[in-house]
C-alpha cells in the first residue's frame, strides 16, 4: 500500500521536518507493507502532481494551527486530484482542535503522538483494504466518521 506524508508548509519554517520523520521511521519500521514517501521541499503543484503520479491509497497531512487553513485548502485539491485515496490529517492542530475535524475534508485523524495509532492504522487499512470503521474504532488515537457523525477512540498512550 503506498502512503504519502506531506509536509505541507516547508517554506514556514527553516528546519527540516522532525516530528514527520520521526513517524516516518516509525512506519518504516513497524508496517512492512507500506510504501512511503515523505513528500517535503516541493512546492504543492509538485505534491499534486506526484499525487496524481503515484496514486497512493493513503495521503496524511500534518497541521498546526498557523497553517490549518492552506492544508485544508490543499487536501481539497488532494481530494480532487485522487478522490478514491484515504485522507489523514494529524499534528498539533487536529490534537488541540479536534471540534476542526467535524467540518472538514479529512477521511481520519490522528490525536496525540502519531506513531502508535498511524502505524496501526495504516496495518489495519492494508489488511481490511480499505476503511472497515469496526477495526478502525478499536484503535486508540483516532477520529473517524460513521454515518455522518464523529467518532473519538480516545487518547493513544504515549511512548
Amino acid at each position: 500500500m503506498k502512503f504519502h506524508l506531506i509536509n505541507p508548509d516547508y517554506m514556514l519554517y527553516g528546519d527540516p521536518p522532525l516530528g514527520l520523520a520521526y513517524l516516518a521511521a516509525y512506519i518504516r519500521d513497524n508496517c512492512p507493507n507500506v510504501e512511503l514517501s515523505l513528500l517535503d521541499q516541493m512546492t504543492e503543484q509538485e505534491i499534486i502532481e506526484k499525487i496524481d503520479k503515484d496514486k497512493p491509497e493513503v495521503i496524511g497531512l500534518s497541521a498546526v494551527s498557523q497553517n490549518y487553513y492552506k492544508v485544508k485548502e490543499m487536501a481539497k485539491k488532494i481530494k480532487n486530484t485522487a478522490p478514491n485515496s484515504i485522507l489523514v490529517i494529524g499534528g498539533v492542530h487536529i490534537t488541540t482542535s479536534p471540534e476542526s475535524f467535524a467540518n472538514s475534508i479529512f477521511d481520519i485523524a490522528v490525536i496525540g503522538e502519531g506513531e502508535i495509532p498511524a502505524s496501526l492504522l495504516l496495518n489495519t487499512l492494508e489488511k481490511d483494504k480499505g476503511i472497515n470503521l469496526k477495526n478502525l474504532k478499536k484503535i486508540k488515537g483516532l477520529m473517524i466518521r460513521e454515518k455522518g457523525k464523529v467518532i473519538s477512540t480516545g487518547r493513544t498512550e504515549r511512548m
